[in-house]
């Protein structure tokens, strides 16, 4: 697929809303700590859900990979799942160490050492949380779009409504957010209700591919992810810095 008619496809999706998703409980948790870092850091519920999406299991090594560089623990029931290859076998320590050269995993099952190596999305959240936590840029429990506030430095593209916001747009939008508050987390899913409410979706396009989608609600002035894990309400000044659906039409080099 072209790169223009990849990107026609994600303003599309967005226009439309994102795909029923079905979402019977939150994701375990994904917690990060050591190495450098200067307290342990988790990573929002919409993070860990999709840190864990994952088609197939990682690549398992026979022996130990060659590794270097600093290592961080990462404790979550994921290894179990990635590791695991039949019900009856013993099953995996949720702690494991995680070393960003390379994407490699070590982790215990039965006593032992097990290593895989995880995917290129997998590693860009991981090393998103770690290089914004080592700089004190996020909390210790932030919410996905505010670690993408965060994370703003990185070519993170905003759609509104399905229409691609130009970068000043995006800019004042960012900086009002910044003084917006925390998310608001809730125990159970509670995906947004979108139906009569004259609110429209924004999607946040990170580098590595994935898209993050919240629902603005105008009535209850709120921002909502599209799973129901986060939500954010919505100051005067930050809506006064939405972007808005419609306007200039998006055009694509031929």
């Amino acid at each position: 697929m072209a790169p223009w008619a990849a990107l026609l496809f994600l303003l599309l999706a967005a226009a439309a809303g994102p795909l029923p998703l079905s979402v019977a409980r939150q994701a375990p948790a994904v917690v990060i700590s050591g190495g450098d870092l200067p307290g342990a850091v988790r990573l929002a519920p919409a993070d860990a859900d999709a840190f864990q999406r994952r088609l197939n299991q990682p690549p398992r090594y026979s022996q130990a990979p060659h590794v270097s560089g600093i290592f961080y623990t990462v404790a979550t029931a994921y290894w179990d799942k990635a590791v695991r290859r039949a019900d009856g076998e013993p099953s995996v320590d949720a702690s494991a160490d995680y070393y960003p050269a390379g994407g490699f995993v070590r982790t215990r099952q039965a006593g032992k050492d097990v290593w895989i190596v995880i995917d290129l999305r997998q590693r860009a959240l991981l090393d998103r949380y770690i290089r914004l936590a080592k700089s004190g840029s996020i909390s210790a429990e932030p919410g996905a779009l505010e670690v993408a506030a965060a994370a703003r430095d990185e070519p993170i593209s905003v759609s509104a409504g399905g229409r691609l916001v130009m970068p000043a747009e995006a800019q004042a939008f960012w900086s009002a957010f910044a003084a917006t508050g925390k998310a608001r987390f809730f125990a159970e899913p509670r995906p947004p209700t979108t139906n009569a409410s004259g609110g429209y979706w924004l999607a946040f396009s990170l580098p590595e591919g994935r898209v993050l989608t919240y629902f603005y609600d105008r009535e209850a002035q709120t921002l909502t992810d599209s799973l129901g894990t986060e939500m954010y309400v919505v100051s005067p000044s930050l809506a006064a810095a939405l972007p808005q659906p419609g306007g200039p039409a998006l055009e694509i080099e031929r």
